[in-house]
């Protein structure tokens, strides 16, 4: 399963993702949480979030409101 998680504080949300990769993800090569948002430039951190292979998805509301995210993300959830 995938949580997601929407807030305007990019800072936070950032700061959240590094926390939890770096603590509970162990360092892992596989991270548990991901953010998705203006200041997001590598594509295929979006496309890893919508196959379902992050714990936990933070996104800004303009990024979950624009571009047909919310349906892709619609379609995570039905094959989750």
């Amino acid at each position: 399963k995938t949580a997601v998680v929407v807030s305007p504080l990019i800072s936070l949300m950032n700061d959240q993702v590094t926390h939890l990769n770096n603590t509970v993800g162990g360092g892992r090569a596989r991270k548990l949480a991901c953010f998705l948002g203006s200041s997001q430039y590598d594509p295929s951190v979006e496309t890893n979030a919508l196959e379902g292979r992050y714990s936990v998805v933070y996104v800004t509301p303009e990024k979950l409101m624009g571009g047909g995210f919310l349906s892709r993300l619609a379609e995570l959830h039905k094959r989750q």
